[in-house]
């Protein structure tokens, strides 16, 4: 029985050195690897990584009294400009359908003053000549007396693009 005992001792000896072995063929070179190169004049640069967010020294937030579509966005974000520069420009599209719709309007109650006045100056010819009642004389001076106010608020004058344009108000931080 001694016999089979010492080969398992043999057996397990000779495994352990098999690991051994095998730990030590995988472990790194111990050398040092290195590079080298020619030495050289340039720049020296250093990376900086780092998180958070920059804030600008002066943030100028920029909005129009009207609204509309932008039609042309004549800066782009964070661009150098000078105060005065045109940025912006609104489609006039909205507003000219408004001034032609205002002109109508006022087309609109000029015609109804103009009939108001010929209805009066005919009731007046004809109470004149006695072929009309008093009373429709009286109607058709009263209409032609009402005060008579087209809705045309908000009208821009015809062609003027200058309040449909966005300028900077002040001058943009230079790069540099």
């Amino acid at each position: 029985m001694l016999w089979p005992k010492r080969a398992l001792i043999i057996f397990l000896l000779a495994c352990a050195v098999a690991c051994a072995g095998w730990y030590y063929k995988q472990l790194p070179d111990a050398s040092a690897n290195y590079q080298t190169i020619v030495i050289s004049r340039g720049e020296l640069l250093q990376v900086v990584t780092a998180s958070g967010q920059l804030n600008p020294v002066l943030k100028v937030e920029v909005g129009s009294q009207i609204s509309g579509n932008i039609d042309k966005l004549l800066v782009d974000f964070n661009a150098p400009v000078k105060q005065g520069q045109l940025i912006a420009q609104l489609d006039p599209a909205t507003y000219e359908a408004n001034f032609i719709q205002a002109q109508g309007k006022l087309a609109n109650a000029k015609a109804g003053l103009e009939l108001a006045q010929l209805s009066a100056e005919r009731a007046k010819a004809l109470r004149a000549g006695k072929l009309s009642p008093e009373a429709d004389g009286s109607v058709a001076m009263r209409r032609m007396r009402s005060p008579w106010k087209p809705s045309c608020s908000g009208i821009l004058i015809h062609g003027s693009e200058f309040w449909l344009q966005i300028m900077a108000p002040l001058p943009g931080a230079q790069p540099g």
